[in-house]
């Protein structure tokens, strides 16, 4: 059996690699750990949140945020101080990867603070719903 890295999965009329278009393969074992991040008014955040669940179903490890108040594209307002959370998240999941690669880890796990519940008031009177929810899926 073809590896799911190399192995074509059928989408109607197109062959599609699973690790280019993940979200339509039909097996989604042996890819690597995921970060999946959505917003709360997002177009696309139900598919986000299916995928990281079909990542889990699979044996992924897969963590996934939901950023309650925000909405598709909204950290490109930079000045946004939720939009500089989820910057600076993003590039210490992205920090947390390749070190784990240099080092055989996953990057994803306690030290990365998925086991925190989010949803609790921020700091400097930020509104409750603008705080992150990390949900830590496990297959």
């Amino acid at each position: 059996m073809p590896s799911p890295r190399t192995a074509t999965t059928r989408t109607g009329n197109s062959t599609a690699k699973p690790i280019s278009r993940n979200a339509r393969a039909h097996d989604l074992s042996g890819l690597p750990p995921t970060y999946v991040a959505t917003a709360e008014l997002d177009p696309v955040r139900d598919d986000g949140i299916g995928y990281a669940m079909r990542l889990s179903e699979a044996g992924v490890s897969v963590e996934l945020r939901q950023w309650a108040g925000t909405f598709h594209g909204s950290q490109t307002i930079l000045t946004a101080d939720v939009s500089q959370r989820r910057i600076a998240e993003i590039t210490a999941v992205s920090r947390r990867a390749m070190a784990a690669q240099r080092g055989g880890g996953t990057g994803l796990g306690a030290d990365s603070g998925a086991s925190r519940a989010g949803g609790a008031g921020g700091s400097r009177g930020r509104p409750a719903d603008a705080e992150p929810r990390r949900r830590r899926l496990r297959a």
